[in-house]
């Protein structure tokens, strides 16, 4: 199963209350339906509780370029 694949349901199994939006994204990307997907991700990124979880998201994936990766630079 692709990586994307098991994220959608994965992530079905952990938001119940988002699960539909999930298996709906999986669908139109298992059908290589492109057009229709990025369109139903952009309505699903409209949901607040998706919004929550999307920033989140960005956050720890653009601190992993900020935080320092020199161990001198870390304070005992």
């Amino acid at each position: 199963m692709a990586a994307a694949l098991e994220f959608l349901e994965a992530q079905g199994a952990t938001r119940p209350e988002l699960a539909e939006w999930y298996a709906a994204l999986a669908d139109l990307y298992q059908r290589k339906l492109w057009h229709q997907l990025t369109l139903k991700l952009d309505q699903f990124l409209q949901l607040q509780a998706a919004q929550v979880r999307f920033l989140l998201l960005l956050l720890l994936l653009g601190l992993g370029k900020v935080l320092p990766t020199d161990s001198r630079c870390v304070s005992p």
